[in-house]
């Protein structure tokens, strides 16, 4: 389990993203890896380094060479954990700006869509209306809900509110669109299709 967890950090599922800082850093960082194993490997530059650090230990070229690949391991430590890092804050970042633009859409008190998003889902379905495809809206206001206000309380409102949203979302087919767009005030948008024959399936 927490070999798991560590590697999905590690490796998120959408990782590869051109679009974003970390996935073009870790791309480069592997590129320079591999040009350098292949270079390596068809000059036969580390045996070379090596007898060249033999042949030069009075200079203390050996204690250079090494030095120079101990850095080189850290930097590729310090670049994976960077990645690791910027992969986290941009996942966050993510997540926050998509339930930023949530809560800016969707009412706090019963969930349900709000004004804007309403309006942003009216303009959708009518540019798709059609011969075939229709639409209906309804526009739905609580009678008496002030007195439930002014005798009980807000907060007995706000549960009013609440269980009639609850209520009419239970009642309400698949795909039907509810939003509440004022204080008492809610809409429902339907789709219509209707098929050759004139019947209408929803």
């Amino acid at each position: 389990m927490k070999l798991s967890t560590r590697l999905t950090d590690a490796f998120p599922i959408q990782w590869f993203d051109w679009r974003r800082r970390d996935t073009r850093d870790a791309i480069v960082i592997i590129g320079i890896a591999i040009f350098a194993f292949t270079i390596g490997t068809l000059y036969d530059f580390a045996l070379t380094l090596f007898q060249f650090g033999i042949a030069h230990a009075d200079q203390e070229a050996d204690d250079i060479i090494f030095v120079v690949f101990i850095l080189g391991i850290a930097m590729t430590v310090f670049a994976f954990r960077r990645y690791q890092d910027l992969s986290r804050e941009i996942k966050g970042r993510t997540a926050a700006e998509h339930d930023a633009r949530e809560l800016a859409r969707h009412d706090p008190l019963t969930g349900l869509p709000n004004r804007r998003f309403f309006e942003e889902k009216l303009d959708e379905h009518l540019g798709a209306v059609s011969a075939k495809h229709q639409m209906a809206v309804f526009m739905l206001d609580l009678d008496g809900f002030k007195a439930v206000n002014d005798t009980y309380g807000h907060t007995a409102g706000d549960k009013a509110l609440s269980e009639f949203s609850r209520r009419v979302l239970a009642v309400l087919r698949p795909g039907t669109f509810l939003a509440r767009i004022g204080g008492d005030e809610f809409a429902i948008i339907n789709r219509t299709h209707f098929t050759q024959n004139g019947f209408c399936i929803g």
